[in-house]
């Protein structure tokens, strides 16, 4: 598998300030690492050492969780330290992603509202994948 992590800037810098507005705030917290894995779901969760994959509306918490992106593909988040590339024995794919994605976390009262100002999230209809 190709490397292409020296291809691109870590996404959005780091150590951004919190923004705080009326009831709610804005964080971009910050990962030692997060790791994209695709293929058996199942195979991706043992390798990240996760019992579940996140969707929505699911809130994750802790210091590592999974992510549930696709059918076949999770974002685990602070897992343990996986080589780059194809994993046969698990038959999944592992990317080192902590440069390429960022995360932005929303909270406080009015979180919900402000999410549905850009989108239509509905807490009553889940997702399997946090992509929604």
């Amino acid at each position: 598998m190709r490397n292409d992590n020296q291809k691109w800037a870590p996404a959005c810098g780091l150590n951004r300030p919190t923004v705080h507005g009326e009831n709610v705030q804005l964080t971009l917290p910050t990962f030692s690492r997060q790791t994209l894995m695709s293929g058996p779901v199942l195979n991706g969760l043992t390798l990240a050492k996760q019992p579940k994959a996140h969707g929505w509306p699911s809130i994750a918490r802790g210091e590592a969780y999974a992510l549930r992106l696709r059918r076949d593909r999770i974002l685990a988040i602070n897992g343990p330290a996986l080589n780059d590339g194809w994993h046969e024995g698990n038959g999944v794919a592992v990317s080192d992603m902590t440069s390429g994605f960022a995360a932005l976390e929303l909270s406080g009262p009015r979180a919900h509202e402000i999410l549905n100002t850009g989108t239509e999230l509905d807490l009553a209809l889940p997702s399997g994948t946090a992509m929604r």
